[in-house]
């Protein structure tokens, strides 16, 4: 099989963070940690490039604070909030109405994600929404399994596994869930 055959994007570092992203996180937490600002009560936690308006946009350091001051790019000038999911979150508790995660768990070690679930519970408010958004694992073994074929697999009908390495390697996925498995992890 050619590499023009194999339908990869990017490949993840497999199941460790890399050394790069630890000694960000490390002096993003040492040096940049701050507070959530309050918007409408909203927060879009790991936005990425992915923009609400009025909502509090979040994602991992970006260290715009440094890059101005070495007259460097800033990366992701509409981020809000900088912070690393994997650890206590710096926010008051019952501080947002809502929060809304899309793509981000996955991209989590299991034990990361249980822990950074319990942080959400304990920033929301008592009745808020909490929103999550993951790649369907069902849906990728109902594809392997040839039950259902969506458009999105077709790049991989002839070679269905290659469907099951995406959701678990490409973008840096660190897990995988379907719906019983998010719902008995909330």
């Amino acid at each position: 099989m050619g590499k023009k055959e194999f339908h990869y994007t990017t490949a993840g570092d497999g199941v460790e963070y890399s050394f790069k992203f630890e000694i960000q996180s490390l002096i993003g937490r040492s040096f940049f940690s701050k507070s959530p600002p309050l918007k409408n009560g909203y927060c879009n936690l790991g936005c990425g490039y992915r923009f609400l308006d009025d909502y509090v946009n979040s994602d991992f350091f970006q260290f715009n604070t440094l890059r101005t001051f070495l007259n460097k790019p800033k990366l992701n000038f509409n981020l809000d909030w900088e912070l690393d999911m994997r650890f206590k979150i710096k926010c008051k508790n019952n501080f947002f109405e809502g929060i809304f995660l899309e793509h981000v768990i996955e991209h989590l070690k299991i034990n990361d994600a249980i822990f950074l679930l319990k942080e959400l519970f304990r920033i929301l408010k008592p009745g808020g929404t909490l929103r999550i958004s993951v790649p369907d694992l069902e849906k990728y073994i109902s594809f392997y399994n040839k039950k259902k074929v969506h458009k999105k697999f077709l790049n991989w009908k002839n070679i269905p596994s290659e469907a099951l390495w995406s959701l678990n390697h490409n973008f840096g996925h660190q897990s995988a869930y379907d719906f019983q498995l998010l719902s008995d992890l909330l």
